[in-house]
């Protein structure tokens, strides 16, 4: 069964134009769901829907207008968010939402030019985040967050070229972390890391 939750202009003015709209990205064992929504200026809002109710979620530091704003990408069962934000320099910075309050944060290695930066995607239900970040030279590194202690990953073989590197997708409650890397030949491989 499918249950439309398009956000329309009347709830929380998500856009209604090419590439606008809705996008769910996580859902937790009650059925809350999170992810983002394109508004008419093409500007990201993260949303949360919990229980039919939709809370929209703006990172205070974010950038406003097109290009800019806020992207939830993974909620856990205690109903935590992970995600990231753009700044005005569309520089990405993560956020995790823990009972509403959020907290930013940076991978140290994280470049600061427009679109670079760090990127969480998944949260476990212990609240450890994984993702990835891009450095200067936009090579990606895989890492996790573990009560506000960033581990950088790196899969053996990863290339060290711009846009190839290590990129870290999901967490499990056990910590461990599964991703990809680029090898310096262009060829995609899977990794699994264990704390």
């Amino acid at each position: 069964m499918r249950i439309p939750i398009q956000l329309r202009s009347t709830d929380l003015s998500a856009g209604t134009g090419g590439g606008q709209g809705t996008f769910a990205l996580g859902i937790n064992t009650a059925g809350q769901i999170a992810g983002y929504y394109l508004d008419a200026s093409y500007q990201f809002h993260g949303f949360l829907r919990a229980s039919g109710v939709i809370t929209p979620i703006n990172v205070t530091g974010a950038g406003t207008g097109a290009g800019h704003g806020t992207i939830a990408t993974a909620i856990n069962t205690a109903g935590d968010i992970a995600g990231y934000y753009l700044d005005t320099g569309y520089v990405y910075h993560g956020f995790v939402s823990v009972g509403g309050t959020i907290s930013t944060f940076s991978a140290s290695g994280a470049g600061s030019a427009a679109d670079q930066g760090t990127f969480p995607v998944a949260v476990n239900s212990a609240g450890d985040i994984a993702g990835y970040y891009t450095d200067t030279n936009n090579v990606y590194h895989g890492f996790v967050n573990v009560g506000g202690t960033i581990t950088t990953l790196s899969a053996p073989g990863a290339g060290t070229l711009a846009y190839q590197g290590t990129v870290a997708l999901g967490i499990n409650d056990a910590g461990d972390v599964a991703g990809y890397d680029l090898e310096t030949s262009n060829v995609y491989q899977g990794f699994l890391w264990t704390p």
